[in-house]
């Protein structure tokens, strides 16, 4: 196992990297949405609400670097992206997008345009608040967003050991449609196995 993880190091330090994802995908049942944020509002003590881009300034900034900050701030000009979080005391702990014109896994790739079909995309959860169902809630609130804009699909991409993940978004009614391995060759990415078509 040491020997992999030195490999892959190496590798990743000379431009070489994969990573395999599982597609996630929700016909949306808004019945079956809301009937789950019902169950789960009395016992949720967190407000999941949308965005600014200075609520992102109140995050930690060991994740909300300049980068990603600069990012961000492309994402809100595009009518296209909303964010959602949760801000305690002043602080943002929980940060998630919906996007709602392409299947993005980079700012390089996408799988293609869909029809009918949001995003959810970027889920960031502070690690003092993490196990508490913040991502559950807000899968189920994006979804119930996706389906008031009009689509009827809504699709998470998550990689393919990242458990707890899986599960919020299992929670959330999607069920996993596809793998694929996003590969980065110098700069250029590429990826491989899709069977996926919406």
């Amino acid at each position: 196992m040491y020997l992999k993880k030195k490999i892959k190091s190496i590798l990743s330090r000379l431009g070489i990297r994969s990573m395999k994802l599982y597609v996630m995908q929700t016909e949306i049942d808004i019945d079956a949405i809301n009937s789950r944020i019902s169950l789960l509002f009395n016992s949720f003590p967190y407000q999941i609400m949308e965005l600014s881009y200075e609520d992102f300034l109140k995050g930690e900034k060991s994740f909300y670097t300049k980068k990603k900050l600069n990012k961000y701030k492309k994402w809100f000009k595009d009518s296209n992206r909303k964010a959602y979080g949760v801000i305690i005391d002043n602080k943002l702990v929980y940060s998630s997008w919906v996007c709602l014109d392409k299947v993005e896994i980079t700012n390089k790739t996408s799988l293609k345009s869909y029809e009918n079909v949001g995003l959810l995309q970027e889920d960031y959860c502070s690690i003092k608040y993490r196990g508490r169902g913040l991502q559950k809630y807000s899968i189920l609130m994006r979804v119930k967003v996706v389906y008031g804009k009009g689509r009827d699909k809504a699709i998470g991409i998550v990689r393919i050991d990242n458990t707890p993940s899986i599960k919020a978004f299992e929670n959330g009614t999607f069920k996993i449609v596809d793998t694929i391995e996003l590969i980065s060759l110098f700069g250029k990415e590429f990826v491989r196995k899709i069977t996926y078509d919406c």
